[in-house]
Parts: structure tokens; C-alpha cells; sequence
């Protein structure tokens, strides 16, 4: 008995060896590359991505400034292309006025007397056309200087898509039932009930 305890026992612990060497080579199989030096460094935690706390600092911080001039750049492109818009919204509303006022001259409508207003429009048009060519020439050069292109400028923002909207029942709506919805059946009256004071009074028997 005692030889055949000594026997298990052995062959438990060089079980138990073998199990610890498979570990251990696992372990020191596990590696890779540093995201910051590309050093190969073994890791135990599949989401250890870096070989030291140096390295992790210094990668965060830099893709932390990345973001920083990302937006940067987001933001000096959006403000360019309010600009533009607003550039485009007067050339455009100026335009428009010149077309009402063209069309009402040729119908007949309003006074002729004086100068025309279609006239008066041209002239305006005449004196902001400078200023308009000259603020178009300035945002091209804040454009070039940001490093953004025309093309992104004068391009039309992306919308968003937005969730579908579900139109809500009013009050004064009323339920319509579908032809496939059951209709409930009009519902039975209930008996009257009689009170005390309706009850008539029962003859009293002697």
C-alpha cells in the first residue's frame, strides 16, 4: 500500500510539472509589438498594448494632439464654408429681387414712374459686385493658408440622417378599426337596480 501511495503521488507531481512547463512556454509564446516603439514584449492581458507605462503616455498623448488638430481643422473648415454660404445668400437674394422686379415690368404690375426697379437693382448689384469678388478672393487665401481645399469649401455639408418620424394621433382623432381588425360587439345594457326609496311597500300579513 505505502508503495503504491508513493507511486501516485510521483506520478501526480510529474503531471503537475507538466502542466506548469505547458504554461509557461505558452506564456513566453505570447507576444507582439508595441504600438509606440515596436519592440516585442510578452503580455499576459490580450489588451496590453504597449511594453511599458512610458510608452502608453507618450502614445495617448500623441494621438490625443492628433484630435486636437483634426478638429482644429474642423472647425476652421466649417466656419469657411458659413462664409461661403453667406457669400452666396447675397449674391442670390439680390439676383432674385432682379428677377420679381424684371417680371412685374413685363406684366404690368406697379408703377413705371421714375427710374425702374429693376434699375435701382442693377445698380446695386453693379456697386456690391467688387466687394463680393474681393471676399471671395479673401476666403480663398484663408483657405489655402488653413491647408483646406476649395473644393472642400464650396462643397454642401452632408445631413445627418435623421430617425423616421411617427406621426402622433391628435386628440380629436378617432380610432378607425381596419378591415382586418375585429370590431367589438356593442355592449348589453345592464338591469336597473331598485333602491329602497323605489321599492313599494309590501302589505304587512296579520
Amino acid at each position: 500500500m505505502t508503495e503504491e501511495r508513493h507511486r501516485r503521488k510521483s506520478e501526480m507531481i510529474a503531471l503537475k510539472q507538466k502542466d506548469d512547463k505547458v504554461m509557461t512556454s505558452e506564456v513566453t509564446n505570447r507576444t507582439k509589438e508595441c504600438l509606440r516603439c515596436g519592440t516585442e514584449f510578452t503580455y499576459e492581458r490580450s489588451t496590453k498594448k504597449h511594453c511599458s507605462e512610458t510608452c502608453r503616455r507618450a502614445f495617448n498623448i500623441k494621438a490625443q494632439r492628433k484630435r486636437e488638430k483634426e478638429n482644429k481643422r474642423r472647425r476652421t473648415r466649417d466656419a469657411l464654408r458659413r462664409r461661403w454660404e453667406n457669400l452666396q445668400d447675397r449674391r442670390a437674394d439680390l439676383s432674385s429681387q432682379m428677377g420679381d422686379a424684371v417680371v412685374n415690368e413685363y406684366e404690368g404690375h406697379g408703377t413705371v414712374i421714375g427710374e425702374k426697379k429693376s434699375d435701382q437693382i442693377g445698380r446695386k448689384i453693379d456697386e456690391a459686385r467688387p466687394i463680393w469678388d474681393r471676399d471671395e478672393r479673401k476666403l480663398r487665401r484663408d483657405a489655402e493658408k488653413a491647408g483646406i481645399p476649395w473644393e472642400q469649401v464650396i462643397a454642401p455639408k452632408k445631413a445627418k440622417p435623421g430617425r423616421p418620424s411617427v406621426a402622433k394621433p391628435s386628440i380629436n382623432s378617432q380610432p378607425v378599426a381596419s378591415p382586418t381588425q375585429a370590431v367589438r360587439p356593442p355592449s348589453r345594457t345592464m338591469p336597473k337596480i331598485e333602491t329602497k326609496k323605489e321599492r313599494k311597500a309590501l302589505p304587512r300579513r296579520d
